[in-house]
């Protein structure tokens, strides 16, 4: 998103197939405060812990019909070295 978007209080919708857990990982980081945003080891943690807990479904994309997966071409890929 824009940084003038965030100011204005705007935020992506929830999509349905989105978990409120994962969602709400988002909107910590759309803080404007940033204080209030969690830090890369807290986004590690919490990303750790959602992907731990089977049981949560944090991206289902069973419920949302309009996905859909594109083609992948195995020989369209190319090799691309680092830059640093």
């Amino acid at each position: 998103m824009e940084k003038k978007r965030i100011i204005k209080g705007l935020r992506l919708p929830q999509l349905p197939y989105i978990s409120d857990d994962l969602y709400q990982i988002m909107l910590d980081c759309w803080q404007l405060d940033c204080d209030e945003r969690p830090t890369f080891t807290d986004l590690i943690e919490s990303l750790l812990t959602l992907r731990e807990n089977t049981l949560i479904p944090y991206l289902n994309f069973n419920l949302y019909s309009s996905f859909q997966y594109e083609q992948f071409y195995p020989d369209m890929e190319v090799a691309v070295r680092p830059v640093f």
